[in-house]
């Protein structure tokens, strides 16, 4: 068995992976086999017998490159482990070798179905039926995996730590003891036993699996803010991840994200493809802690790539990024508002249209052409196809833009009142009720269900009187009402 030790930056062979080791391993081979051959011929001057060629292989794994034979086969099987493509062969491959495999083995079974389940979510309907096995007294290879990773997580290194919480985020396994097992052992280390593209999985681990535990993001935060972890030195994915995940999860101190936002304006956009830039602007707009240059060298950067470059997504959350940042010029508006309008607006569900409204209607793009053909795009799909949520923002959207559409915000009404309240969260019928009444759509009978469902939600649910108090006299419309709902409205998707 291999000892490792991780001092500075060196590591025990096995702390590599397999696909590394192997791509080395026939690397070395091309390399000493046309050295071994001119051997061979000096040598048979001398008279002297060579070996095989299948012989010199075996030498050259266990011999010349010094890896034991146990390690060997370790790695090929970890080679046919990452050629299946699917969760069911995944399974049933496992069942072939695990009498014979290691803990490695088990985690990179675990770490490449979470991989295939990340690109394909159908996949995940294969591990829903494995876990029923169980239910039914049935064995489970997938929780032979799991239980087998968890009895033996003192074996693990700080890459199969680091795997195997990412994978479980993947996965949603939370209920497993596998998970708090690896916490456990993850706690019991200062950062430093981690490299940084290890720390971005633990911090995406606990991000997906929702662990409220914040330990980790101390130490990451700490780590960073005295250098023991150099930003400078991150990759540019790694910042993006680490953002998000401080981001979603509600940790960070504004000297935290400074320090990100010094080295990203350092470094500039230009380096950052879309979808990290989508993260950054994310992450800044929430905290809403940013410089003005930030959000204006982004939007020089997509200006340059042009909105078309932009993936549906990110198009859209670029959009409320600027938006809740009060941030984004009326060119930056008008060129997203040209490739919405001419190329995309069938292509977005409902959800999506709705924050590509509110968008432009919290930034008064009001001239813009998207209002009208989101309208008529939610015109043609019918106003019951709305859920609660999409149908409220919607509304409130369409009223906050100021842009003529009145019968567009009759229909709405009219849907709105055909639905039971009962079925709307507290923020949506805040929505409604400043919307309705900023609109002067209110009825007397509408108005009192609004209020006495508000005032009712409000008893059980943590919104606070001051968002029911601020609303039910929305009808005044002042600026400190719209401001406040607008940051309500954006945080609470």
């Amino acid at each position: 068995m291999l000892l490792c030790t991780r001092r500075a930056t060196k590591r025990a062979i096995h702390s590599f992976p397999p696909s590394i080791l192997i791509s080395q391993v026939n690397k070395t081979a091309k390399v000493l086999y046309p050295t071994l051959c001119s051997s061979v011929q000096a040598a048979k001057l001398r008279e002297k017998v060579l070996t095989q060629q299948k012989c010199f292989a075996s030498q050259l794994n266990q011999s010349v490159v010094g890896l034991p034979a146990s390690y060997v086969r370790e790695l090929e099987l970890n080679k046919e482990i990452l050629s299946k493509p699917t969760v069911q062969e995944q399974l049933d491959f496992y069942e072939s070798w695990k009498d014979q495999g290691s803990l490695t083995n088990r985690i990179t079974v675990l770490h490449h179905m979470a991989k295939i389940i990340q690109k394909r979510r159908v996949q995940a309907e294969v591990l829903k039926k494995e876990k029923e096995k169980v239910l039914n007294g049935e064995e489970s290879a997938y929780i032979e995996i799991l239980d087998f990773i968890a009895d033996n997580i003192l074996g693990c290194k700080a890459q199969g730590l680091a795997n195997v919480l990412w994978s479980l985020g993947k996965l949603k396994e939370s209920d497993h003891r596998l998970m708090k097992a690896c916490l456990k052992e993850i706690y019991l280390h200062d950062v430093a036993f981690f490299y940084k593209a290890e720390v971005c999985q633990i911090l995406n681990g606990l991000t997906e699996l929702k662990v409220k535990d914040s330990r980790v993001f101390k130490r990451v935060e700490e780590a960073i803010l005295n250098g023991k972890i150099k930003i400078s030195r991150c990759e540019k994915q790694q910042i993006a991840g680490i953002l998000t995940s401080f981001i979603k999860m509600g940790h960070g101190s504004e000297d935290f994200y400074k320090t990100f936002e010094d080295e990203i304006a350092q470094r500039g956009f230009t380096e950052f493809h879309n979808g990290e830039i989508t993260q950054i602007l994310r992450a800044f707009a929430i905290m809403d802690i940013s410089s003005e240059s930030l959000f204006n060298k982004a939007e020089e950067e997509i200006l340059r790539r042009s909105p078309f470059k932009l993936l549906r997504t990110e198009l859209v959350v670029i959009l409320r990024a600027f938006a809740m940042a009060g941030k984004g010029s009326v060119e930056l508006f008008a060129a997203c508002d040209n490739e919405i309008v001419n190329r995309r607006v069938k292509d977005y569900y409902s959800w999506p249209l709705c924050w590509i409204v509110w968008s432009f209607a919290t930034r008064r793009m009001r001239r813009c052409r998207v209002f009208r053909a989101v309208a008529q795009e939610i015109y043609q799909r019918g106003f019951n196809n709305l859920e609660n949520g999409e149908l409220t923002l919607c509304l409130y959207s369409y009223v906050l833009s100021e842009v003529p559409c009145d019968a567009f915000l009759k229909e709405l009404e009219t849907e709105l009142m055909s639905r039971d309240l009962e079925t709307f969260e507290s923020i949506q019928l805040c929505q409604v009720l400043w919307s309705c009444a900023k609109a002067g759509l209110l009825n007397s009978r509408l108005l009192q269900d609004l209020e006495d469902k508000i005032l009712e939600q409000s008893s059980t649910q943590n919104e606070g009187r001051a968002t029911v108090e601020g609303f039910l006299s929305a009808d005044t419309g002042s600026q400190e009402q719209c401001s406040y709902l607008q940051n309500m409205c954006a945080l609470a998707a």
